[in-house]
């Protein structure tokens, strides 16, 4: 809170402001982490005793969603950026996530609602793997942001898929501590700019925020931002 709270006082005047609040499902696994469980024993509880670990979630989401809460009618944030994890392909069936992970992911997304309107969801490429977009499909967001390159679904498609709402994105920014390769931090002045104004009139301006795919590396030279930004005031 005391973060978000400087944050919005330093630039909430200028800019909007989301915080990055984590679904229930993520908490569970690094929480785990920390207690030494891997991942597999995560799921393996999952098989074992759904209702226990449904119950634990159900905790977890009432934390989120007082976080949420407070952020946005305290610290003063527009809104939240809702991150989705554990939907990856192999990891649950659709009709096991709707099942189990689902309510906690509701719980706390219904809840910001109720205290803004410009909430974000965030469906996380994070680890390069395609994701079962379908079963966050229907989550009541304003704008909904996906990997556009990890799932092969563009802007432009990916609108229709999302029910019309505005789309975040675009920007291939996924990487790792030996490959640092994609455009927004490889490519020229020139072609971060073209390809930016071609983003923009592909998709049209309306319903649209320019973003990337994910976390970018902290490491990026913001010059390279101010390019995008310099495009795309200028269409």
């Amino acid at each position: 809170m005391e973060r978000a709270k400087t944050i919005v006082a330093e630039i909430g005047e200028e800019r909007c402001v989301f915080y990055n609040v984590f679904a229930p499902f993520s908490f569970l696994r690094s929480g785990a982490e920390t207690v030494g469980l891997s991942d597999e024993q995560v799921m393996a509880h999952i098989r074992k005793d759904r209702n226990a670990v449904m119950c634990a979630l159900d905790v977890i989401a009432q934390s989120s969603a007082l976080l949420a809460e407070l952020l946005i009618t305290e610290a003063g944030c527009d809104g939240i950026y809702y991150c989705m994890q554990g939907g990856e392909y192999g990891r649950f069936l659709p009709e096991e996530y709707r099942a189990v992970i689902t309510p906690g992911d509701l719980y706390v997304l219904e809840h910001a609602n109720r205290f803004s309107d410009h909430n974000i969801l965030h469906m996380c490429g994070w680890a390069g793997s395609r994701n079962q977009l379908s079963i966050w499909q229907d989550y009541p967001a304003k704008v909904v942001n996906w990997a556009v390159f990890v799932e092969s679904l563009s802007l432009e498609d990916g609108r229709y898929f999302v029910g019309g709402c505005a789309t975040l994105g675009g920007v291939e920014t996924h990487w790792d501590e030996n490959t640092r390769q994609k455009l927004i931090y490889t490519g020229s002045k020139e072609e971060l700019q073209s390809y930016t104004r071609d983003l923009i009139l592909n998709h049209g301006k309306c319903g649209m925020l320019l973003g990337g795919d994910c976390t970018i590396d902290a490491k990026l030279d913001w010059e390279r931002i101010r390019w995008v930004v310099e495009a795309a005031r200028s269409i």
